[in-house]
């Protein structure tokens, strides 16, 4: 991820090397400033596929330790919340 002048990814690699512990990696809107929304998914995802304790979540679920984690995008679930509510 050549766009940050401190690779956030690395710096969850690091992290997660240094104190032997998994890492769950969301990108937050300011990753995508200036970037093509897609382009930089797949960049993360690629990235992401060579860290074994580095998980990226974008729209997806992990089970980590018997705790399931789910990331999905705040408009998606604004949206489901408001069409209940009707």
């Amino acid at each position: 991820m050549r766009f940050f002048r401190i690779n956030p990814f690395s710096f969850a690699a690091h992290q997660s090397q240094l104190h032997d512990k998994p890492v769950i990696y969301i990108a937050g809107n300011h990753e995508f400033y200036h970037h093509d929304y897609v382009v930089l998914l797949d960049e993360i995802r690629a990235i992401s596929e060579h860290h074994e304790k580095v998980h990226f979540l974008e729209c997806d679920e992990l089970m980590l330790d018997g705790v399931r984690f789910q990331v999905r995008p705040l408009g998606l679930i604004i949206g489901v919340m408001a069409r209940q509510i009707k």
